[in-house]
């Protein structure tokens, strides 16, 4: 169903075409509180059980204010984006009444308004600090891998053969440090296109001043998910706009196309105050089929208003800490988190920094819940690398449940040195490398029978799984879609006999 679009629909889309990168200044938190994300006035989200029931939804709307349009579907789930035009007399509340009234007078499943959700470093005005001219080393050398113990999980397993979906403002693919890492059949779900580059449009999104000032967050979490697990692919979906905002629509659809393309980790390094029912049901989904889906805590220092999906109960929630294991100044905390990680730049001119990939072939340092969020996306990704033949035919339940518990039940207690944040930043701080020592050592990705040599019997999997498979297959090693003879390749590179 693609009927024209509502004129908000329209300015939004145009608004977002895609420039140069802008040169961004030093790193700086001003505290901006803990605001409430906005609705969107004009713009609800319904759930239907088909057709039927949408018309009656929109017959409803368009009684009460005049018009309904329905602008944009997500396929096979009958959720659907509505505009409307409010007259200037009806209130926020009468709005916000009548569509959250529509479900309970039984014209739809759920019914909500949209709303608003950023990146957490675009609330609190966190800039990276670019320059940084020996990138490559400074990222190997930054504390968080060594803190978390990546060296002894990489002896265990590098993520071969997991696919991490990082929902954010795009990736720049032409990077050094993730070329041959990105999966294909990434999306825009702001732009509808399958162009994910993580660019700029020289405008003011959120009128805060700034400009594009969170431009390159995708790509710099990505490299951080790539650092945690090398041999990992991403795939890029865009949700965010330069600003680093989004709604709760355009991050649903994120959800679910992550979904649809096999993703076995989600990244949401983002959140909203509200809890939006579109991003639950994805979560829902997504648990349903054994995906793990990491979140971000936020990053104004409050328990209240919590953030979602940071802290819903199927995602693993993470907050970031200091390089010694203190709460980092800017993070939330709430005992409905799962996992702290190190987040925190103390230094910029020093190894006591988060360094991570920016677009243009940079390198930049920047802080946050977001990129301890990453950490733990990557680790998950390294956890499954070495469980991935174990859970074949598990139930997805068992699935998340080993890898989510694995993390939790190794992770470093830090409640003692966070006396006022006891409970409220997770089970402890993360440690890859005693999670990784829980399980086997991980074979190449193209072990396909699980018995740690990759021979003519995988061979004769790969040929069973030859053609498309967007949904995701063992047999398509580089993520693309389609198992095909680049697969075979990667194959033949990784044969024992």
């Amino acid at each position: 169903m693609r009927p024209s679009l509502h004129p908000r629909h329209l300015r939004r889309v145009a608004s977002t075409i895609l420039l140069g990168l802008p040169t961004l200044g030093p790193i700086s938190i001003a505290a901006a509180g803990a605001d409430l994300d906005p609705a969107i006035r004009e713009e609800a989200i319904v759930r239907t059980t088909g057709d039927p029931q949408l018309n009656a939804v929109l017959a409803a709307i368009a009684d009460r204010f005049g018009d309904a349009v329905v602008l944009e579907s997500i396929e096979g789930r009958n959720i659907h984006r509505i505009g409307f035009e409010p007259g200037p007399k009806d209130t926020d509340g009468e709005i916000h009444a009548f569509i959250e009234g529509l479900a309970p007078a039984g014209l739809a499943i759920w019914s909500e308004q949209n709303y608003e959700g950023r990146a957490s470093e675009g609330r609190t005005d966190s800039l990276w600090l670019s320059g940084i001219t020996n990138g490559p080393q400074s990222f190997g050398d930054q504390y968080a891998w060594d803190r978390i113990g990546t060296p002894a999980a990489h002896a265990r397993g590098l993520g071969q053969g997991v696919l991490v979906a990082v929902l954010d403002t795009g990736i720049d693919a032409t990077h050094p440090h993730l070329a041959g890492r990105l999966a294909g059949g990434g999306w825009n779900t702001i732009l509808e296109t399958d162009d994910t580059t993580d660019g700029t449009d020289g405008i003011d999104q959120d009128g805060d001043g700034r400009i594009d000032e969170m431009a390159g967050h995708g790509t710099f979490v990505a490299g951080i998910v790539r650092g945690a697990a090398p041999e990992a692919f991403i795939l890029p979906v865009t949700v965010l706009d330069d600003d680093g905002i989004g709604d709760a629509f355009n991050v649903g659809q994120g959800f679910f196309h992550a979904i649809d393309r096999g993703a076995h980790v989600i990244n949401a390094s983002f959140g909203s105050t509200y809890q939006s029912a579109i991003i639950e049901d994805a979560l829902d989904e997504a648990e349903a089929r054994g995906i793990v889906v990491v979140a971000a805590a936020g990053n104004e220092s409050v328990e209240d208003p919590a953030q979602y999906p940071g802290t819903s109960s199927n995602a693993i929630g993470v907050a970031a800490v200091r390089p010694d294991d203190v709460r980092a100044p800017f993070s939330n905390y709430h005992d409905k988190l799962d996992l702290a990680a190190p987040g925190d730049t103390i230094n910029p001119r020093t190894d006591q920094r988060i360094v991570s990939s920016l677009p243009g072939n940079a390198w930049g340092s920047w802080e946050g819940t977001s990129f301890a969020t990453a950490i733990t996306s990557g680790a998950v990704a390294v956890v499954r690398s070495q469980r991935r033949h174990e859970i074949e035919g598990m139930p997805p339940a068992e699935v998340t449940d080993l890898l989510t518990g694995s993390l939790e039940s190794t992770a470093v207690p830090i409640d003692a040195i966070n006396p006022e944040f006891e409970g409220m930043l997770g089970a402890g701080r993360l440690d890859l490398g005693s999670a990784a020592a829980l399980g086997p050592v991980a074979t190449p990705a193209a072990d396909l029978n699980g018995d740690g040599r990759v021979t003519g019997a995988d061979f004769g999997r790969l040929l069973e799984g030859w053609g498309p498979r967007p949904g995701g297959h063992p047999a398509d090693l580089d993520f693309s879609g389609v198992v095909d003879g680049i697969d075979l390749g990667l194959l033949f590179a990784s044969w024992t006999g």
